[in-house]
């Protein structure tokens, strides 16, 4: 084992060599450890055996972590700025080559469709959205993503037409299937959630004050988390078994709000816990014309203190500096983002599923 010191010491050496001065200040440390050290004791009370094994895992350690900043650095410097320079026209040149030339009236015919739909239902004329771009933006993202995509088959509570056909997505999200099926799947559970909270709140005789806030006592916040894993299990279940779950999860949270609820307030919660499963009590469509409305009004937010892109990737190349600037990750535009839809969430009375919601809308 003594002769596998040498061995590390200048492994070590070599890594300081490639490291940052910052991520190497460790490094060196180790080496005059490593280099302090000799049979028969070894630092920190290892065996020679645990020292030897210790001490190349954490050098292994260093090692992946300097082949990140080698690779952020590369996505940094090299390919950040080609995607940047380049990424449209790459973007362009693809969407014709698989759907057809932009001068063409034949390419993508749903895109078309989708924007005479926003156009169609958007409170602004014709002339006012030929002369301002911010109507024109506002128009495709609250109307043409958020109530024909988003929320496509789920009607407002003054809406008697029957929207339940299947979704024709537009050409020009083709990549964002996924997401979308992911954001609806999100948003279904977090509602459906949400009018079980409020059902057992009133059957427990409390106030729905807190399903406002985020600061919710342990016993509830347990309660929670037991309700959210049972709606989000739906694997090898008959609906039957999923609802008995779902149910017996909003009878616990009514018995912890009102130990008094009786046994014919479970049956009848029971009951109503099936009817919200399946979309047909209507606290769910009172719920989902308020997440609609956040949805809406997250669409256009935009914070003035905040980076979209970080201008500066996060490795060990520069020193770290004690000052918090712009850059810092509580102040970028996707954890700004969250903190305002989180709240937004929470007033509207989903603050069981607000976290959820937000990033699900920041997806959006």
């Amino acid at each position: 084992v003594g002769s596998m010191v040498p061995l590390l010491a200048r492994a070590a050496e070599a890594l300081s060599q490639l490291e940052s001065e910052e991520r190497s200040q460790t490094t060196l440390s180790f080496i005059r450890l490593v280099k302090r050290s000799s049979e028969p004791v070894w630092p920190l009370g290892l065996s020679a055996a645990a020292f030897l094994v210790s001490s190349a895992a954490y050098l292994h350690h260093k090692t992946q972590m300097c082949q990140v900043d080698i690779m952020n650095f590369h996505l940094a410097n090299v390919l950040a700025p080609r995607m940047k320079s380049e990424g449209v026209d790459f973007e362009r040149t693809a969407f014709q080559a698989r759907f057809g030339q932009f001068n063409s009236a034949s390419t993508a015919p749903v895109t078309r469709d989708w924007i005479r739909r926003a156009i169609d239902r958007c409170d602004f004329s014709g002339e006012e959205l030929r002369e301002s771009e911010e109507r024109r933006v506002m128009a495709i993202q609250t109307v043409g993503w958020v109530d024909e995509l988003l929320f496509h088959g789920r009607k407002d509570e003054d809406d008697d037409d029957d929207d339940d056909e299947p979704i024709a997505f537009p050409e020009v999200l083709a990549l964002d299937v996924a997401n979308l099926r992911q954001i609806r799947q999100k948003t279904r559970l977090s509602v459906a959630g949400s009018a079980l909270a409020l059902h057992a709140c009133t059957f427990a005789g409390v106030r729905d004050s807190m399903l406002r806030t985020n600061e919710l006592p342990q016993d509830i916040q347990h309660c929670r988390n037991v309700l959210f894993l049972a709606m989000a299990d739906r694997s090898v279940r008959s609906q039957e078994e999923y609802e008995e779950s779902v149910a017996s999860a909003v009878v616990d949270l009514a018995r912890t709000l009102g130990p008094s609820i009786g046994a014919s307030g479970e049956e009848t919660l029971t009951g109503i816990t099936s009817e919200v499963l399946c979309g047909k009590d209507p606290v769910v469509a009172l719920l989902d014309c308020r997440m609609r409305e956040v949805f809406r009004h997250m669409m256009s937010w935009e914070s003035p203190n905040s980076e979209r892109v970080p201008p500066n990737m996060k490795t060990g190349r520069a020193r770290l500096s004690t000052n918090m600037d712009d850059s810092h990750p509580s102040k970028t535009h996707s954890t700004l983002f969250k903190v305002a839809a989180t709240q937004e969430f929470e007033r509207k009375g989903f603050s069981f599923y607000a976290p959820e919601l937000a990033t699900a809308c920041l997806l959006a």
